[in-house]
């Protein structure tokens, strides 16, 4: 395939259209780049979080998906060829292409978890202050919930007839 200036320039704004500009957006919407004595550094929302991942795997579905099928089917064409071939030449040719193209797959394949890590760790860091809110609050639901079902089970043995003192009397009598 032959890349024109077109196809570079619709390329490039594909990208664009589909990276950057939401990109810009969430952390534009998102992110809290401070200079003050509260905001150290930049910070995102989890929120801002999720649509990066949804950005992120939309921008993965949409171009290293493709790329990752042309590449297996390159694979499969030239193994198809390395059974065929006996030109000794032409076989260390199509094995050294076979070799990067593998290599490729492996890079393009280990990308997408990478990202996934390392996007996770990035959400772990700016949820972090929030969790130990987050820690304290269950903390605190906890020892009530803990104290209300005391009171519950306290409650659930506190069976007693309607007519009970009538019937103890009974007994007696």
């Amino acid at each position: 395939m032959k890349w024109t200036k077109k196809k570079i320039a619709y390329n490039v704004l594909q990208l664009v259209f589909y990276g950057v500009i939401p990109l810009v957006l969430v952390f534009l919407t998102y992110g809290n780049i401070g200079d003050g004595k509260a905001a150290v550094g930049f910070k995102i929302a989890a929120p801002g979080i999720i649509a990066l991942a949804l950005i992120f795997l939309c921008l993965k579905k949409l171009f290293i998906d493709r790329k990752l099928a042309d590449t297996r089917a390159q694979l499969n064409s030239l193994k198809a060829d390395l059974r065929i071939k006996t030109d000794s030449a032409e076989v260390t040719n199509i094995e050294n292409a076979i070799k990067n193209l593998g290599t490729a797959e492996v890079i393009s394949n280990s990308v997408v978890p990478l990202l996934l890590l390392i996007l996770a760790i990035i959400c772990c860091k700016v949820m972090e202050a929030g969790l130990v809110k987050l820690s304290g609050t269950c903390g605190f639901l906890l020892v009530s919930y803990v104290i209300g079902t005391v009171f519950a089970i306290l409650d659930a043995r506190e069976v007693h007839g309607k007519h009970k003192e009538s019937i103890d009397e009974r007994k007696e009598g």
